[in-house]
């Protein structure tokens, strides 16, 4: 019987469409803490702190946006993604430099 059970949704991919809609409306203040909310619940999902730490910086908390862009950077070298562990190098070093922010996050996340 449990085949008819509608199985549910990840909360982070939840978390992050929740977010995505209210960035859409202008609010970033509260995408950022539907995010947040999220990566505190799913301590090691570098995806999600990716989606944290640009939400933090739309949301011009710059400070927290770095920290939680280290720590998408730290999960990702301990789980060996050398690929996105240079892209994540790569974002964070462009945003130091003062660069813009991506309009789409897919490739750092």
């Amino acid at each position: 019987m449990a085949y008819l059970v509608k199985a549910s949704r990840q909360p982070a991919v939840t978390a992050v469409e929740r977010a995505r809609r209210q960035s859409e409306r202008g609010d970033e203040r509260r995408a950022m803490l539907i995010l947040r909310e999220a990566c505190f619940a799913a301590e090691s999902d570098a995806a999600l702190w990716v989606h944290y730490g640009l939400s933090c910086l739309r949301a011009r908390r710059r400070d927290e946006g770095f920290r939680a862009l280290a720590h998408a950077l730290w999960l990702r070298e301990r789980s060996r993604d050398q690929g996105r562990v240079q892209v994540m190098r790569d974002l964070i070093a462009h945003l130091s430099a003062g660069g813009t922010l991506p309009l789409n996050c897919r490739r750092a996340a």
